[in-house]
């Protein structure tokens, strides 16, 4: 794996993030000093749970430049320096067979961890803006006909990663005997 191929995820990240943070720098000024933050499915989506304005743009944006963050070094980096035994790959003993397949082994997580980050990522900033659009009806309901695509694009998304993680570690055709 090249480090151009890397790069793509990289850049997505960070202009991902660089999205996510604009997002509270821009429209936090235009929250109400009360957000909505939590809704009941079974009230038709109305607000349930609530969160000073300056709490929510200060914990909102910790989320979106932490967890990401925090995905990418796990699934991408932290592998690197934990012992090979701990992790749980498919075929764990053939990619660890030699130096070279295990260093391909190690950029395939870091690619899959940075776009796991940019999946979760782009999650974060629909419900953020799901939620800024939730705060400007009264009283505050939220938006199902946002959420429910984001729901069911972020799962698609996720599985679609995970098949692409394991297909990623299946044995190649040529060693199967």
């Amino acid at each position: 794996m090249t480090e151009r191929r890397v790069a793509v995820p990289v850049l997505l990240l960070l202009a991902l993030t660089c999205a996510s943070i604009a997002f509270f720098v821009f429209y936090g000024p235009d929250f109400p000093p009360t957000m909505a933050v939590h809704f009941g499915a079974g009230v038709g989506g109305k607000a349930n749970g609530f969160m000073d304005r300056v709490k929510f743009i200060v914990l909102g944006s910790f989320l979106s430049f932490m967890l990401p963050a925090f995905i990418a070094v796990v699934v991408g980096v932290l592998p690197r320096v934990v012992p090979w035994r701990t992790l749980n790959l498919p075929n764990k003993a053939y990619w660890a067979e030699t130096p070279e397949r295990r260093e391909h082994a190690l950029k395939s997580l870091l690619w899959f961890g940075l776009w796991l980050a940019c999946l979760v990522q782009a999650f974060l900033i629909g419900i953020n803006v799901s939620l800024m659009q939730a705060n400007q009806v009264d009283p505050p309901a939220l938006p199902m006909w946002g959420v429910v695509p984001l729901a069911v694009l972020f799962t698609v998304g996720t599985l679609g990663w995970a098949w692409g993680l394991i297909r990623a570690f299946t044995m190649p055709r040529v060693n199967l005997r």
